[in-house]
């Protein structure tokens, strides 16, 4: 019984040092790169406004208070995407009718974006891009009721960080 016990023990330590080994190599592979300081966070570019960062070098998103549709001025703000290009914010993508994408989100109640009846249902889509990194608490869809333009039956909203 003790020989089992010694063999099990000694094999477990055995595989403790191999992941212990294995565990160093992969972290050697790894590149850290930590923003830790106040003088480090304040080379990054930031809008202008949206982040508090304190003299120790804690950075807290800055509070807003009331309901800002940051939908309807998204067209005003840009960002580098990882490419290097510019991008403006907005109604950016459509499966179909682009040119009235930007209706989705003027914040006008006459005007709306639809997807042309035609087009195959998988072009039922449209992609807004707020311009800016943004705290989203509710997402609110207001569908249009007039002769033409029915809500759709069944849709989804898809969100990203």
């Amino acid at each position: 019984m003790q020989r089992i016990l010694f063999l099990l023990f000694a094999g477990l330590s055995l595989a403790a040092l191999v992941l212990a080994a294995y565990a160093q190599i992969r972290s050697a592979d790894l590149e850290v790169y930590r923003v830790d300081r106040r003088t480090e966070w304040q080379q990054w570019t930031f809008p202008a406004g949206t982040l508090a960062i304190s003299p120790t070098g804690s950075v807290t998103p800055a509070e807003f208070k009331g309901v800002h549709n940051a939908a309807v001025n998204a067209d005003e703000f840009t960002h580098e995407l990882v490419s290097g290009k510019e991008m403006r914010g907005g109604a950016w993508k459509a499966g179909t009718n682009l040119a009235t994408a930007g209706r989705a989100i003027d914040g006008r109640a006459q005007t709306f974006w639809q997807p042309d009846p035609d087009a195959p249902l998988e072009d039922w889509w449209i992609e807004i891009n707020l311009g800016r990194a943004v705290l989203v608490s509710e997402i609110r869809l207001i569908f249009p009721d007039q002769e033409g333009a029915r809500p759709l039956r069944e849709f989804r909203v898809f969100g990203s960080e």
